[in-house]
């Protein structure tokens, strides 16, 4: 008994010290920071919704709009107002002057800057518990209402009082329309709550995600709270686990067994009571240690299930740590269920990718030469795909096909498939002149684990994924790298950094063996990196294909032919050529495909 109390004793003090149960112990005392008191402070947010963006346009607004927005929250009467809106998009000069002239004029304004950052710091559960105290944008705001307003550490907890029921909200579109009862002798945010700008977060408040501005208004909350909350110290913990481990050992080694389990009772509850006093006068104890000393206790049996974890996390890394990215691994060990015979119908963004001439290649090496190339190929084209968390289905000469949004779900998988297939077009330059063809595409498609338990393989099967194979295809006739669906570029698009992506569309066609047709698209670039020049052959390119498509060839030979004067361009010679060759009377603007 005394071995176990004092093997006991050292791991959970061990465990405090090292923080290994830190989320854990946060999240048994989350309910203490959700309590749903009513809040001191009154706090508004005028929020840039989706009703805003539908009536004034897409993200950023005009500055102009900007100013003129702040200066009618301003003029009603506020307190302090906290713009939750990083203004570090290119502008105009005059557009600019007018949303400075704002905040020159209202100097109650506080925005993100230098002196007062959004940063929050993000638990390994995925919850925002606290953010950084000193100098941040809550403690801004809040000093604008209390100057004497400090931090009592250097992280500030967070105590959920206002959740998205419980605070007044302004639609920005009311407020520019004159249609809103602006707050006075307020605070008042302003910030964006649509889910378009991927402004959210994960708190104990609430299962959804929590918009940005609405926890910065709690961060305020907490800090004219008259209790600002500080968490205790390691070596406190330390001891008054420590303490209560003994206490609860030397009673219960006395005891029988049904009243040792009275006294254990006892025991959580007086923990919990005490916590909760402690809490009340601004001190936040970690009790979760303690329960768990008392489970450890049972190493024989949890020693048992951790080799039976081990088993499993072995088989899941031998089986899929060859062709799926290490981070989608890690997460397979954690969520083992996920690894079954069998699969489901799943959105996937597919890829195939092929290296140009590779007959040709092959015929002037010998070879262990072109053993050694392709290997050190394959090698590069795995390491880009696994780079953006992609999966391997497999390799088939010189030819890789990946996907992405499985076994994993990820939002942005269209996003991570272009920039994979943008790191292998630049790249396999570097292997003796390797020029590489890249089809993609998202479609729902089945996708699992066909065969044996100890023998299968992780496939997609489905429509989609032959249409990728003849995107792939069709590089080749239009000479250009990459070939994407408009369906991926939706898709792709989704996410704010997909909208640096930049696509021409090459054409609209029917695939060998498809009735419905498609619009294809060159995957380009990023709009960031593009030359005016290249902007330039893509707007004309674009518009001789709207006269092709339309019938016009005149019109569209002048155009093709006139980008092919300034420079080399595949997709303009291609079109060039059609333009020679009419095409019957009751043409659709759809070219048929009949290469694979």
């Amino acid at each position: 008994m005394i071995r176990l109390f004092m093997a006991t004793t050292s791991l959970v003090l061990l465990a405090i010290w090292l923080g290994l149960f830190t989320t854990t112990a946060r999240s048994s005392t989350d309910f203490l920071f959700t309590r749903g008191k009513e809040a001191n402070a009154q706090i508004s947010v005028v929020a840039i919704d989706d009703a805003s963006l539908e009536t004034i346009g897409r993200w950023p607004w005009p500055r102009t709009v900007q100013a003129e927005l702040l200066a009618r929250i301003a003029k009603a009467g506020p307190k302090v107002i906290g713009y939750d809106i990083v203004t570090d998009d290119p502008v105009m000069e005059e557009d600019n002057k007018a949303l400075e002239r704002v905040f020159g004029d209202y100097p109650f304004i506080i925005r993100p800057g230098n002196t007062a950052h959004v940063a929050v710091t993000t638990d390994n559960d995925g919850l925002v518990r606290e953010l950084p105290c000193e100098r941040s944008f809550a403690l801004a705001i809040a000093r604008k209402i209390n100057p004497k307003t400090k931090c009592v550490s250097s992280n500030l907890l967070i105590a959920y009082t206002l959740d998205q029921t419980g605070i007044e909200y302004i639609s920005a579109r009311d407020v520019l329309s004159n249609k809103a009862t602006l707050p006075t002798k307020s605070i008042v945010f302003v910030g964006v709550t649509s889910p378009f700008f991927h402004d959210e977060q994960q708190t104990p408040l609430t299962a959804a995600p929590m918009p940005g501005v609405l926890l910065h208004a709690n961060a305020v909350e907490t800090l004219l709270s008259s209790l600002p909350f500080l968490r205790m110290p390691k070596i406190p913990a330390l001891a008054i686990s420590a303490v209560g481990l003994l206490l609860f050992f030397l009673v219960l080694m006395r005891m029988k067994y049904i009243w040792g389990a009275l006294w254990l009772f006892i025991f959580l509850t007086s923990l919990m009571l005490g916590n909760i006093w402690l809490f009340s006068r601004g001190i936040l104890l970690d009790y979760f240690y303690l329960p768990v000393g008392l489970v450890l206790t049972y190493v024989t049996q949890l020693s048992y299930e951790y080799l039976v974890e081990y088993r499993k996390r072995r088989f899941i890394s031998d089986a899929f740590g060859k062709y799926i990215s290490p981070v989608v691994v890690n997460q397979l060990v954690k969520n083992p269920e996920l690894l079954r015979l069998g699969g489901d119908k799943r959105e996937l963004t597919m890829l195939f990718s092929d290296i140009r001439s590779f007959t040709t290649i092959s015929e002037r090496m010998d070879p262990e030469e072109l053993i050694t190339l392709l290997n050190q190929y394959l090698t590069f084209a795995t390491s880009a795909i696994h780079r953006y968390d992609g999966t391997i289905d497999k390799f088939v000469g010189d030819a890789v096909i990946a996907f992405w949004n499985a076994p994993l779900i990820q939002s942005n998988h269209a996003y991570l498939a272009a920039r994979a297939a943008l790191e292998l077009t630049s790249g396999a330059s570097q292997f003796d002149g390797i020029a590489v063809g890249v089809g993609i595409h998202t479609d729902t498609v089945f996708v699992g684990n066909i065969g044996a338990y100890n023998q299968f393989n992780y496939t997609m099967i489905g429509d989609g994924v032959n249409i990728t194979s003849r995107l792939e295809g069709l590089t080749k006739f239009y000479g250009v790298p990459i070939v994407v669906s408009d369906v991926f570029v939706r898709e792709a698009t989704k996410t704010a950094a997909g909208d640096n992506l930049l696509f021409r569309i090459l054409d609209r066609v029917r695939v060998k063996g498809k009735k419905q047709p498609i619009t294809i698209y060159q995957l380009v670039g990023n709009k960031s990196d593009a030359s005016q020049e290249i902007l330039d052959t893509i707007k004309t390119y674009e518009q001789a294909l709207s006269y092709y498509q339309h019938g016009s060839w005149k019109k569209a030979k002048i155009l093709a032919e006139s980008i092919l004067v300034k420079k080399p361009d595949s997709p303009s010679y291609a079109l060039v050529q059609r333009c020679k060759h009419r095409v019957p009377k009751n043409w659709d603007g759809i070219s048929q495909m009949s290469e694979k």
